[in-house]
């Protein structure tokens, strides 16, 4: 069994800070396997909530993106409005 086929709450997921390669300065929040975050706070909240075995993804895009599915849950995403 593959780490995605575990339910959410029994993967294994860390706040992963790195350096923007594309805008000095700039810090790079991730989610190794759950996307990115704009803030580190955000970051924490969804950290908690993949502990507590919730998608803490929006699963929306913006209009004229194709919709994929989340990367954490399975999902696909609706376009928003």
């Amino acid at each position: 069994m593959t780490s995605s086929q575990l339910p959410i709450a029994q993967r294994h997921y860390e706040i992963v800070i790195t350096r923007s390669e594309f805008i000095p300065g700039v810090d790079v929040i991730e989610i190794p396997g759950a996307g990115y975050w704009a803030s580190e706070e955000s970051a924490r909240e969804a950290l908690a909530k993949l502990k507590r075995g919730e998608c803490p993804m929006t699963h929306e895009t913006e209009p004229g993106f194709d919709p994929v599915a989340c990367p954490v849950c399975g999902r696909m995403e609706q376009t928003a409005e």
